[in-house]
């Protein structure tokens, strides 16, 4: 997955209408930046002296603002490519559902990954409920028959009520703090 890709250019040949610069896919180390400001002609200070113009990343309703900075948006970068698959996943849920304003917001949304739950594939409050009558083994001593009046929509509804729920396109995301 390629998270986060950057236009990096030259805040000094920028501010006088020339656009010197390259598209680089973060998150990339010391060596990776030094030898990047060369080519783009950053001799003195790369905090000062560069300037990220656009960006593209995978992340659903990523908004970084205007002007982001390079360092925070490697922090990001390296942050996410640390993630498993699963924790992955359950950002990507929680940027659906909290969509951030800022870098910093990003940045503090995956610091928080460990405070949500994703039970991936489930998308509504029924398949919420199903899925806790049958892992808890609800309903197992009810004849076949009485099954059917079960409304499992609402079970999924109120077996959380400490929790808020919230269904993305990766599954249920639950705020279990």
């Amino acid at each position: 997955m390629d998270n986060i890709r950057v236009f990096l250019a030259n805040r000094k040949k920028y501010e006088e209408g020339t656009l010197v610069g390259e598209w680089i896919t973060l998150p990339i180390d010391f060596y990776e930046q030094e030898e990047f400001f060369e080519r783009i002609g950053v001799e003195e200070d790369p905090c000062r002296d560069s300037i990220v113009t656009d960006y593209k990343t995978d992340l659903p309703n990523a908004n970084f603002g205007r002007y982001p900075g390079l360092n925070d948006l490697n922090k990001l970068a390296r942050m996410i490519s640390a993630l498993s698959w699963t924790q992955m996943e359950k950002v990507l849920a929680m940027f659906e559902v909290f969509p951030p304003s800022t870098l910093t917001s990003a940045i503090e949304l995956v610091h928080s990954e460990c405070e949500f739950a994703l039970l991936s594939d489930l998308h509504s409050d029924k398949e919420l409920g199903e899925y806790y009558a049958a892992g808890l083994h609800l309903f197992d001593s009810l004849p076949e028959k009485l099954r059917k009046y079960i409304d499992y929509a609402a079970l999924g509804r109120d077996i959380h009520p400490g929790f808020k729920r919230h269904f993305t396109s990766y599954g249920c995301l639950l705020d279990i703090w």
